[in-house]
């Protein structure tokens, strides 16, 4: 006879964290969009907050191996939770979360309003519906982003001291302009030698013109 098939659901540690981001979206979505509070999360909070309170005291997956189902009266189903500190470890938990979901929607803050305007305008929307919103929004958004960056390269080409080019001018002013500078070399001063005729000379000056063209050398004497 064979033997009848069960099946076993677990969480893991990121799947339940991921479960009370999805209940608390609802009022970082109000606070982030609207500016203020409303009724409607009661039963999100209710349910998010026993969840977190089940990650710290039921799970262990909050450094605590203390179960507070241990502690409860087996005949009234009640009883005092003895798991250290677990009202402020679940609010610290509700708190993390609350601030991770609403990075999230910031973050894909295209997204959510798309499928907001859509609904609005189509009164429901299917799975297949709202992951091609999704979608499209972060591709806009991607691409967004890569159109900032590459701006940011180019303008970074005219003020970094280089030329089309890519060589940098060296000189008072190498802004990328193109303009010629001068670089003062080193002075050379010729002194007459005891051992031969005297040698009259003013001091040279060496000079490096850079053009677009590059550099140039010339003895200005």
């Amino acid at each position: 006879m064979p033997r009848p098939k069960e099946s076993i659901k677990t969480l893991s540690r990121e799947d339940v964290l991921a479960r009370i981001q999805v209940m608390l979206a609802a009022r970082a979505t109000e606070e982030l969009f609207l500016d203020l509070n409303m009724t409607g999360v009661t039963s999100d909070l209710e349910r998010a907050t026993q969840l977190a309170a089940a990650y710290v005291g039921a799970y262990g997956m909050d450094g605590t191996l203390i179960s507070y189902a241990a502690f409860a009266n087996p005949l009234t189903g009640t009883g005092t939770m003895h798991v250290p500190d677990l009202v402020e470890r679940t609010e610290g938990v509700l708190q993390s979360q609350f601030k991770a979901v609403k990075h999230l929607l910031q973050e894909h803050s295209e997204a959510l309003i798309a499928v907001a305007e859509a609904l609005i305008e189509r009164d429901e929307l299917i799975a297949d519906e709202i992951k091609a919103l999704i979608d499209e929004a972060d591709a806009k958004r991607v691409a967004k982003v890569v159109i900032s960056d590459f701006e940011a390269v180019l303008g970074n080409g005219h003020s970094n001291g280089k030329t089309a080019t890519g060589y940098a001018l060296i000189g008072e002013s190498g802004n990328g302009s193109g303009n010629t500078s001068l670089i003062e070399g080193p002075r050379i001063d010729a002194s007459p030698s005891s051992s031969s005729s005297t040698l009259d000379s003013e001091t040279s000056s060496l000079k490096l013109p850079f053009t677009g063209d590059g550099p140039s050398s010339f003895i200005d004497n």
